[in-house]
C-alpha cells in the first residue's frame, strides 16, 4: 500500500501566512481566486492577525475537504461516522473507511461536528489504531486509484 515515490507534505509555513493574507487580484472572469475572494469560502486572517486565527482557518478548510470526502464515500457506498476518543473527549473525531484502502481519520472542533459534520451519525466500528503517517499513505493510494474506479463505472 506504500508508494516510496509519495512523499509527505511538509507542514504550512510561510507560504501560508502568505496565501492567508492575499487579497484577489484581477478582475473579470480571468481573475485569480485567491483566499477571501468572491466565490472563495476560506476568509482570510486580517493582516496581523495572531497566528491562532490562520491555524483555525487552516483547521476549518481542512474539516470542509474532510467533509466533502466523507460525503464522497458515503454515496459510494462507503461508510463514515462520529466517535468520541476518550483522551481527547472535546475533540470529536470523524472517522471513515475508504473502500480497500483502510480507515482515516481527523479529530475536528466540536462545534464543527455539531454543524459541517451533522449529516454523520455515530460510527459502528473502533479506530483502527492507524498513525498519521498511516492515514496518509492510505489517502494518498485511494486518489491515486480514483481515476480507475471511475474507469470501472463506480463514484
Amino acid at each position: 500500500m506504500s508508494d516510496p515515490s509519495w512523499k509527505e507534505p511538509a507542514p504550512p509555513g510561510p507560504s501560508w501566512r502568505r496565501l492567508a493574507e492575499e487579497r484577489p487580484t484581477g478582475s473579470g472572469t480571468g481573475a485569480r481566486r485567491s483566499v477571501g475572494a468572491p466565490g472563495c469560502m476560506v476568509s482570510p486572517a486580517p493582516r496581523g492577525a495572531p497566528a491562532a486565527n490562520l491555524l483555525n482557518t487552516v483547521y476549518t478548510e481542512r474539516s470542509r475537504v474532510v467533509a466533502g470526502l466523507a460525503r464522497a464515500v458515503i454515496a459510494a457506498g462507503g461508510l463514515a461516522g462520529l466517535a468520541t476518543d476518550p483522551a481527547e473527549p472535546d475533540w470529536p473525531v470523524v472517522l471513515i473507511d475508504l473502500p480497500g484502502y483502510g480507515q482515516v481519520s481527523w479529530h475536528v472542533p466540536k462545534q464543527e461536528a455539531e454543524t459541517l459534520f451533522a449529516f454523520l451519525g455515530a460510527y459502528p466500528g473502533t479506530y483502527d489504531g492507524h498513525s498519521t503517517e498511516e492515514r496518509y499513505e492510505r489517502l494518498s493510494a485511494f486518489a491515486r486509484q480514483a481515476p480507475a474506479i471511475r474507469a470501472a463505472g463506480g463514484a
